[in-house]
């Protein structure tokens, strides 16, 4: 009886090139739409205060957002006068300067409701954290103190993973 011996040889390839390193977290990140609803003040959807994701009998101010992750907060600021704000930042948490903010604290702003396909996204106490790359369709609500009247202008901005800060449109009211 005679055996053969088989060898079988996989080929792996050549030598590796070595492995790009990931891009960093905030480089794709992008906010590419902030325009205000048609619903705008025909809608009661939040509070005035972080975690408020409940109607409160006032009208609010709404906007469609398109933005790709990951983001960690948001902050919408009147343009005209930036004396108006409102984020996703809560407690002691530090707003960051680079969003030339009115209030240094999440506890001194308004907050904002964050909401994909009609649920809030918001932690309960109001913050925010979209940990994906994908591209979400988001329509924040905010509660209205005033500052949203026709013709006025505002300018959103999201906080990436690695505390870079990104600029969106301007949305008119």
């Amino acid at each position: 009886m005679k055996r053969a011996i088989v060898f079988v040889l996989v080929a792996c390839g050549g030598p590796s090139e070595p492995a790009k390193p990931p891009p960093p977290p905030s480089a794709n990140v992008t906010i590419s739409q902030f325009a205000k609803r048609d619903d705008a003040m025909k809608v009661d959807m939040v509070g005035p205060a972080d975690g408020a994701l409940k109607p409160d009998g006032h009208p609010d101010a709404a906007f469609d957002v398109t933005l790709r992750g990951p983001i960690i907060a948001l902050l919408v600021d009147s343009e005209n006068d930036n004396s108006w704000q409102w984020d996703t930042y809560t407690g002691i948490q530090t707003v960051p300067v680079e969003m030339q903010a009115l209030a240094p604290k999440g506890s001194m702003t308004g907050g904002i409701g964050v909401f994909e396909n009609g649920k809030p996204i918001n932690d309960p106490n109001g913050g925010l954290l979209i940990d994906d790359d994908k591209e979400h369709h988001l329509v924040i609500y905010i509660s209205d103190n005033g500052a949203f009247v026709p013709g006025s202008s505002f300018k959103i901005y999201g906080e990436t993973k690695d505390h870079k800060i990104v600029q969106g449109p301007v949305a008119k009211f």
